[in-house]
């Protein structure tokens, strides 16, 4: 890099007279040893006229040489000066980005200087409560699904109590069931040692439904009982002589009781295996 910078200084360094004459000189002497070789010569007034339009010559080349190289050097300063701004704006911005790196790693980084947590730290607790959240979310929506199919069934029951009771009767409770095992399959995967709360609160709920599907057929068949002044106990004979409309009333919810009896062993509702919680199973 010096050496061309020294070439540089070189060029644009002024010419040196006393080398210009020197020269001169020495050519004259050369070619000129004498006085009279000068005179007699006829060559001189042809080497002055080459001199001078050599001269001339290289003027013009060095003026233009002179008007190009200043035009060359102001661009280079106009391009160097950008390219300085742009280089000191770029150490700026990557100082910058140093500072908000650390600052991001303070804040992803745990500390174990304070007891602040983390910008990370905060975000996996947040994590962990969502997944918490979520699922209490689903606890609810399974338990809230199981008390309306619940409700259902026992309306259904409780509607169909009017007329015939049949296996028809049954289909809120039957999707209850189908509900709950579904559930219960799903929750079998659990690595839990002991069985999880929500599996026993749907045997319950199972089991609690029909025992009121049961009480509602239960109720009617007692008031109909109630008209035939049960539990006094009534004579086969004079049992055809009770009113035909109690009779009826009263033979109607018997048989819609054996028949619901009838449904629940068709469905295996009224089975020990189904209605049997892990602790029976094991006893069992």
């Amino acid at each position: 890099m010096s050496s061309i910078t020294q070439q540089i200084q070189e060029l644009l360094a002024p010419p040196v007279a006393s080398t210009s004459q020197a020269r001169t000189l020495e050519y004259l002497n050369t070619t000129y040893p004498s006085l009279d070789a000068l005179i007699e010569g006829d060559n001189f007034d042809e080497a002055v006229k080459e001199a001078k339009a050599s001269s001339d010559e290289l003027r013009a080349q060095l003026e233009a040489s002179t008007t190009g190289l200043s035009t060359k050097i102001s661009g280079t300063r106009s391009s160097t000066s950008i390219s300085i701004k742009s280089a000191k704006e770029l150490s700026l911005t990557r100082h910058a980005l140093v500072d908000q790196l650390a600052t991001l790693e303070e804040d992803l980084v745990p500390s174990s200087k304070g007891k602040q947590k983390s910008l990370l730290e905060e975000l996996e607790e947040l994590h962990l409560r969502l997944a918490e959240l979520q699922n209490s979310r689903q606890y609810v929506a399974v338990i809230d699904r199981s008390l309306a199919l619940s409700e259902a069934a026992i309306a259904e029951v409780r509607l169909s109590s009017k007329g015939s009771i049949s296996q028809s009767s049954l289909s809120q409770y039957m999707e209850l069931q189908s509900f709950v095992s579904s559930v219960l399959e799903a929750t079998a995967s659990s690595t839990s040692s002991e069985p999880l709360r929500l599996d026993t609160f749907l045997r319950e709920i199972r089991e609690r439904t029909w025992k009121d599907i049961v009480g509602v057929l239960s109720e009617t068949l007692l008031e109909a009982a109630d008209a035939l002044r049960w539990p006094t106990p009534i004579d086969p004979s004079s049992y055809r002589t009770i009113d035909p409309a109690l009779r009826k009333s009263f033979e109607s919810h018997f048989i819609n009781l054996l028949n619901l009896q009838a449904a629940g062993e068709a469905i295996n509702l009224a089975g020990d295996a189904l209605n049997a919680t892990p602790e029976k199973q094991k006893a069992a």
